[in-house]
């Protein structure tokens, strides 16, 4: 959470939130794993008058999601393994199988084989790894993106893997 911090802090910026992305074994096939900065997202999707997408198993689903209590899927994985809401996902970790019920069913073809979605701090603590793929940083209204941008390399010394967006984006 440290970075994600630190960037908030940065002039211009209205939030930001971290992901960290991994090829995960599941099975036989690899998936793309995502740990999430959930509460970080949906502060996002809400400054753009947004929610999460995709089928929920309930109204509760979100925060449970957010909670790491649960574990959203992409519809190809759903499909190419027989997966459903309610159903529980097994995923072998460095700790251990991690044992999460299907809480939302959404539409991301970025992995052949399928997209897991969890919370960011779930993934840390039960994959023992603390570091970002990147960071999604929502330019503060009236703010400039460029501005932003330049900020960000110079007081986080630059090479970072920002993406710098502004709401309208």
């Amino acid at each position: 959470a440290g970075l994600e911090k630190q960037v908030e802090q940065v002039d211009g910026v209205a939030t930001a939130y971290g992901v960290r992305a991994v090829v995960q074994e599941l099975g036989d096939s690899d998936i793309l794993l995502l740990g999430v900065d959930l509460a970080g997202y949906r502060k996002v999707l809400a400054a753009r008058g947004r929610d999460l997408i995709g089928i929920r198993a309930s109204p509760a689903s979100d925060d449970e999601l957010a909670a790491g209590k649960g574990a959203g899927i992409s519809r190809n994985l759903a499909a190419l393994s027989g997966l459903e809401l309610g159903d529980v996902l097994e995923l072998p970790s460095p700790t251990g199988v991690v044992r999460l019920p299907v809480t939302h069913i959404t539409e991301d073809y970025s992995w052949p084989r399928g997209v897991v979605a969890i919370d960011l701090s779930l993934y840390r603590t039960r994959w023992k790894d603390d570091a970002l793929t990147y960071l999604d940083v929502l330019v503060a209204p009236g703010a400039d993106r460029a501005d932003v941008r330049r900020r960000l390399d110079r007081e986080l010394g630059g090479g970072g893997g920002f993406f710098v967006y502004e709401d309208a984006d």
